[in-house]
């Protein structure tokens, strides 16, 4: 798992917010992403201890392809 900072993703007000990236594309992941967090492609909220765990939780399952997701292609660039 690697954390980067990048530009601004337009949802300040719903953050902190998280992307994951597998294989250089954006992913989402079924059933454990809302309907909106799907849209924007970013889990929403990620602020406390229980949000975070549960995120590395999920992303850990996606590492060892225990949870589907679906690929959309690259990340906008990094910020500088």
């Amino acid at each position: 798992v690697q954390i980067e900072e990048v530009n601004c993703m337009n949802m300040c007000k719903r953050g902190p917010n998280v992307r994951l990236v597998l294989d250089g594309e954006l992913v989402t992941v079924e059933g454990k992403m809302n309907e909106l967090e799907t849209k924007r492609k970013a889990f929403q909220n990620i602020g406390g201890e229980q949000r975070v765990s549960g995120l590395w939780q999920i992303s850990q399952q996606v590492l060892t392809g225990d949870l589907p997701t679906m690929k959309h292609g690259p990340p906008p660039p990094a910020s500088l």
